[in-house]
């Protein structure tokens, strides 16, 4: 079992004060991991700490990166699952790829020479901020980007990507050549994209506060890395079995999480092309991203508010044309919701009809868009899933149907709509102390009487 790290005994090995934060490098889902910060040669962590809390200045940083690719230079032990580069240094994506690239089966080592020109390509490459800078940079460096190899011009991307330049990543990603078998992009990890997603108020090293700017950043460069072929197809399903694990999670990350901000940027002409980008390369999204790209934005903390509004009709037909559900009953994707790939008869269909259910009572389009979900495949009795292999008291809403969903939030005409597709109105389930109810027990447990009664009387 992995140890978990002393507070006070990181502090002595990162050389850092009683009165210093610890920095947010060093935790990974929340634990301070004992095994990488205390190995004996383990040092891209302490670099990345140290640069990020401002005791060390660039050139050293670099230094201290791409000094492990010299010849000669200290080797590192490959990173354990949950323990690797991409998923523990995803706080410094820089060191990130220099290690992954340094870890390569196929990787030579530099000589001193380019050992230090390599250096001076990533220093411009980090205080460049559009493509005139990193031309005159590295040039007057003595090292112009255009006579750089793929493998270097994969870094400096991945540090234009980190500092948010997206002119220049879209200029590096369209002009240049990537690493023939796999880039640095297709190694990160879904969870990089969530934390900047999800984040309040990350201002944190190498990430943008969690805005639709923000976010508008991240599809531009990722349409850009995809259609220049840096991310290559087909693209290779998780050997975990877990969402947001590789490349195959930070493509569904890129378009999940949907606040009440992100309306507009949802049914933007750039999403289409990112979402036109992931169709020319045959990818399947992952029900739990439809669902979520479908579903109204929520406040992060709050969850459903006034303020959350459902994805327009016209956007969800392109999404839905696109990524058609037809295709999830040909399985063959990597499902959030478990490690097989289940079809809409089992939890597929529920997750995404729940997603427009949620949407405002107020809103119109929720009973055209659930007519097209259920037009498109949707089963309408299909259930919340009860996972057997969970032990421990049911969570809220197992055993659902979508029914229950609606009669839970007394939507009187989203109720017909689904008895006219042929929803149970008898049909039980199991919520809680709420075992074996109907949905019209549920309306009525909720206060909404007429709903109730509505669909007690309906005879289909």
């Amino acid at each position: 079992m992995r140890r978990l790290i002393d507070p006070e005994e990181y502090r002595r090995a990162c050389g850092l004060a009683d009165d210093q934060e610890l920095p947010i490098v060093a935790i990974s889902g929340g634990h301070l991991l004992y095994e990488e910060i205390m190995h004996p040669d383990e040092c891209f962590l302490k670099t990345s700490a140290r640069f990020f809390l401002g005791q060390m200045t660039l050139d050293k940083y670099f230094d201290r990166l791409v000094g492990h690719l010299k010849i000669g230079a200290t080797l590192h032990e490959p990173d354990k699952w949950e323990a690797n580069a991409q998923h523990y240094l995803s706080h410094d994506l820089i060191g990130a790829c220099i290690k992954l690239w340094m870890q390569n089966k196929d990787f030579a080592p530099l000589d001193a020479s380019s050992t230090a020109r390599l250096k001076e390509l990533c220093i411009a490459a980090y205080c460049s901020e559009t493509v005139e800078d990193i031309i005159r940079e590295s040039t007057a460096a003595g090292v112009p980007v255009e006579s750089a190899p793929p493998e270097w011009i994969d870094i400096i991307t991945v540090i234009a990507y980190a500092r948010r330049r997206v002119k220049l990543v879209q200029h590096l990603a369209t002009s240049y050549q990537t690493p023939a078998k796999v880039s640095t992009f297709e190694k990160l990890s879904g969870g990089h994209i969530r934390y900047i997603r999800i984040s309040l108020e990350n201002t944190d090293f190498q990430h943008s506060p969690c805005t639709a700017s923000s976010r508008l950043m991240e599809i531009l460069m990722w349409t850009s890395l995809i259609r220049s072929g840096w991310v290559h197809s087909p693209i290779p399903h998780d050997r975990h079995g877990i969402g947001s694990k590789g490349i195959r999670g930070v493509l569904n990350e890129l378009l999940s999480h949907w606040t009440p901000e992100d309306h507009h940027l949802r049914s933007s002409p750039e999403v289409k092309e990112f979402c036109e980008a992931l169709h020319a390369i045959d990818f399947m999204l992952d029900i739990s991203a439809i669902a979520s790209f479908l579903s109204p934005g929520k406040d992060w903390g709050e969850g459903l508010t006034e303020r959350s509004v459902g994805c327009d009709l016209k956007t969800a037909e392109m999404f839905l044309d696109l990524f058609p559900l037809s295709r999830l009953e040909e399985g063959g994707y990597n499902s959030s919701f478990a490690t097989f790939s289940p079809p809409l008869r089992l939890g597929c269909s529920h997750a995404l009809m729940k997603s427009v259910a949620e949407w405002g009572v107020d809103n119109p389009d929720r009973l055209s868009m659930m007519k097209m979900l259920l037009e498109r495949g949707c089963y309408v009795n299909d259930r919340y899933p009860k996972w057997e292999c969970l032990v421990g008291p049911e969570e809220p809403g197992q055993n659902d149907t979508v029914l229950h969903v609606v009669a839970a939030r007394g939507d009187r005409e989203l109720a017909y709509l689904l008895l006219k597709h042929g929803a149970e109105k008898d049909g039980r389930a199991g919520q809680g102390r709420d075992l074996d109810t109907s949905p019209a027990q549920r309306a009525r447990s909720r206060g909404f009487v007429e709903t109730a009664e509505r669909i007690e009387r309906y005879q289909g």
